[in-house]
């Protein structure tokens, strides 16, 4: 897994660009399904809206059904995405220092 990889520290500059490859593609298609999730929430939300006496009561229940679930699996997938992106984007500014530095 790119998780492991990344906590080994010892990956190459090429594998880097690899996984960064790699992570952009995996947030794109996880942000297209949670698009989806978007556009069909305001239909279910409103249909669960009279059956609670609030918005957080309505919230709390929109979270408990599998397209709620769901929307935050793929929350918490893409903010996973993001800051191994930003970790990747990091050290591969470290290792181009240290080449410019050597050279």
């Amino acid at each position: 897994m790119v998780e492991d990889k990344l906590r080994t520290g010892q990956v190459a500059p090429g594998e880097l660009s690899l996984i960064m490859l790699w992570l952009g593609g995996d947030y794109s298609y996880h942000a297209g399904l949670i698009d989806q999730v978007l556009r069909s929430k305001p239909s279910i939300w409103n249909g669960l809206r009279p059956d609670y006496k609030s918005d957080t009561a309505t919230e709390r229940a929109w979270q408990q059904t599998s397209e709620g679930l769901l929307e935050q699996s793929l929350k918490l997938r893409l903010k996973r995405d993001e800051i191994m992106m930003r970790a990747v984007k990091a050290r591969i500014g470290v290792l181009e220092t240290e080449a410019r530095n050597i050279t």
